[in-house]
């Protein structure tokens, strides 16, 4: 069509069918005057309710594929929105669309529409809509006269022909016949974005897309179809639902997350439901009855979902007080052969989910190095290696301003009174107006070398160290440097910044291994230097006389921080190390480049406890572990991989690691730590990579 009437026609890969911030990016580069999309892609765009606005460049939305999101359309469609927005209907054997029919604003039913030139509509004694007329294709090597199409017709009085389902969503469950998309009806003003499948022809599942947490499990409902008839449904909540090539629901996909679910591999989900629903430790009650902790015949009915053929026969057996729940465990052919394998394997199992509904996303057009600041939960500052430089609301993804300063950012912006200050390569520093952005001045402090590592600031001096080796005190008044001094006479840099201590001296390293403590009482002076291996990880402050180094090598040793001699050290052999460990209590938690986490003790002295290495190859932590919250004895963890992997895990006791889900975030490398905005609903995961976005996604 584009070619017949003389349009620039913009093809997008297949890619975003799945990611669709890169979608809307391409309609905002390329204003698009007529766009078609599925209406699943259509509702995953950031900002969809853009196209429907005042100030759209669309004139013509075609929407198809699959069921028409009407109420979704009516909710983002701008009242003075000019755009003319069609539901199209069609199949493959005629050459694409069919029937076309335009939805105007305030519709409140949508039709198939009339037939386009070349074809006819009729409706056959099952009520399936068949198409005829000369615009057929060739299937096999032949053209056929007319075409089932598998969709279920209704008339519609004088109003024309509405599609109710697909034949093939017709199914008998229970001795009901059930129409799927007729759930979908029901239960779309709820959940905008839902699919129901039959699984393996035993259980009715419904999939709601939208955020999600660890804590998130399937649970059933009663949906009533009629006065006199309702089901019981399976419900799953996931990120985003799956697209195939064609831009609709791929069926396969959710019948695995069903399978991880309900089949053998869900004994992990079962338990974890059967705890959470009866606020038990399930290894306590192996011994006893379901009946005995509270199940009734409701949640009997959900929880042997699970057992697949097995189910009516465990659901009988869960509600007899005289079998327990250890046995009816064993129901599962394979429990006892993972139990065993489980306990003597150090391996630990993690559930691989996909990635979670981005909420935002901004392009910072190249690599993303350096962490994010987030100053008071409103603003969130952060630069890459184009230059670029922007403040947004994390909440929202507003962008508050946006600078290109016309340099290279490797590292962390830092908030001084009312200035935002950033290092830059092979120049020096960056001031600029917190509030708007403005380039305030690029102060140089070494000629020809820059600061490519976070800067410090203790309320009264600016802290950092330059490409060449030289530590640098800045009062911020003025920008002027206030103290100078080489710190490794061999000129490298470092890669993380200086470390302001309890008794206001400041600790600088280097990539070379030097540990150099400045006083900056009476006037500025260096106290001590000491050598060590290479350092790439900031450190870690255990107590006011105490600092513990990390060396790449994997050799961690606690310095006395008045006069740097050391009082413990540890090597984990054959183990890397890049970032600083996390201390728990009387224990050092260390993620290493290998993908491990080594528990150690510090008292009495330095000793490894335990390893604990994670079933997800290619999996590597060069960025320090963070420790979201604490529960008795159980504390929830946060670790990115460099690979583009985000865990999430519970480490109880702290000797066992326990629901550790994890989630693909990028297709490239991520140096950066992820930041988290937790409201009173949602959980908000902020990540930047080297795929040059900036982007927050729900959890």
């Amino acid at each position: 069509m584009a070619f017949h009437v003389g349009c620039t026609l913009i093809l997008t890969p297949d890619s975003f069918r799945s990611e669709p911030h890169r979608m809307q990016k391409a309609i905002e580069e390329f204003r698009p005057t007529i766009a078609q999309f599925t209406s699943i892609v259509f509702e995953m765009l950031p900002s969809p309710d853009s196209l429907l606005s005042a100030t759209t460049s669309l004139r013509i939305l075609l929407i198809g594929g699959s069921h028409f999101p009407l109420e979704f359309i009516n909710s983002i469609r701008s009242s003075d929105n000019g755009t003319r927005v069609f539901n199209v209907y069609g199949v493959t054997e005629v050459s694409c669309w069919a029937t076309c029919y335009e939805v105007e604003i305030g519709c409140s039913e949508v039709l198939i529409g009339d037939p386009i030139d070349g074809t006819t509509l009729e409706i056959d004694s099952d009520g399936q809509l068949i198409l005829g007329g000369p615009r057929q294709c060739y299937v096999n090597g032949q053209k056929a006269e007319k075409h089932e199409t598998g969709d279920r017709i209704e008339r519609r009085a004088e109003r024309g022909l509405k599609i109710t389902g697909r034949m093939d969503r017709l199914v008998k469950h229970k001795g009901i016949r059930v129409c799927l998309d007729h759930l979908t009806e029901i239960s779309i003003r709820e959940h905008p974005l839902t699919y129901f499948i039959h699984f393996k022809n035993r259980n009715l599942i419904q999939f709601i897309s939208g955020p999600t947490t660890s804590n998130d499990f399937p649970y059933t409902k009663t949906i009533e179809l009629n006065q006199n008839s309702s089901v019981l449904v399976t419900v799953i909540r996931v990120p985003e639902l799956p697209i195939n090539t064609s831009g609709k629901i791929d069926e396969n996909e959710l019948k695995k997350i069903c399978d991880q679910y309900f089949g053998s591999n869900g004994i992990r989900e079962l338990k974890k439901l059967i705890e959470k629903k009866m606020n038990i430790r399930l290894e306590e009650v192996m011994d006893k009855s379901f009946v005995s902790i509270g199940i009734n015949s409701l949640l009997a009915a959900e929880l042997s979902i699970h057992f697949g053929k097995q189910q009516d026969e465990v659901m009988r057996k869960m509600l007899d007080d005289q079998i327990t729940i250890r046995q009816i465990l064993n129901s599962f052919d394979d429990f006892q052969e993972k139990e065993t394998r489980k306990k003597s394997n150090d391996m630990i199992e993690i559930v691989q989910k996909r990635q979670p509904k981005m909420k935002w996303a901004v392009d910072l057009h190249k690599c993303i190095d350096g962490n994010m600041l987030i100053i008071r939960d409103t603003m969130l500052v952060c630069a890459s290696h184009s230059g670029i430089i922007v403040a947004v609301n994390p909440k929202t993804g507003d962008c508050l301003w946006r600078t290109n300063c016309g340099v290279r950012f490797e590292c962390t912006p830092i908030l001084v009174n009312e200035e935002i200050v950033i290092g830059c390569k092979g120049r020096g520093l960056c001031f600029l107006n917190s509030k708007s952005g403005e380039l305030l001045s690029i102060q140089e402090y070494e000629e020809g070398f820059g600061i490519r590592s976070e800067c410090a600031f203790d309320e009264e001096f600016i802290y950092f160290t330059t490409e060449n080796g030289y530590f640098h005190a800045v009062d911020p008044k003025n920008r002027r440097s206030v103290f100078r001094e080489s710190i490794e006479k061999r000129g490298g840099g470092t890669s993380v910044g200086p470390l302001v201590f309890s008794d206001n001296s400041i600790f600088a390293t280097t990539t070379s291994g030097c540990l150099v403590k400045i006083i900056k009482r009476p006037t500025f002076h260096i106290s001590f230097t000491k050598q060590f291996g290479p350092i790439f990880s900031k450190p870690l402050i255990l107590d006011g006389n105490s600092l513990l180094i990390t060396s790449v090598h994997g050799v961690l040793t606690i310095v006395n921080a008045e006069n740097g001699k050391s009082k413990d050290t540890i090597s984990l052999d054959n183990e890397n190390c890049f970032c600083s460990p996390m201390a728990i209590n009387e224990h050092l938690l260390v993620a290493t480049q290998s993908g491990k986490c080594v528990l150690l003790n510090t008292v009495p002295k330095l000793q490894i406890s335990k390893v604990f290495q994670f079933d997800l190859p290619g999996i590597s932590f060069v960025k320090p572990l963070k420790l979201i919250g604490s529960y008795k004895n159980s504390h929830e963890l946060l670790m990115m991989s460099k690979n583009g992997w985000i865990l999430f895990a519970h480490l109880r006791n702290l000797n066992q690691f326990e629901n550790v889900t994890a989630y693909p975030i990028s297709n490239k490398e991520v140096f950066t730590s992820p930041e988290i905005i937790e409201n009173e609903n949602e959980r908000i995961v902020l990540i930047a990579g080297r795929d040059d976005y900036l982007r927050a996604f729900y959890f």
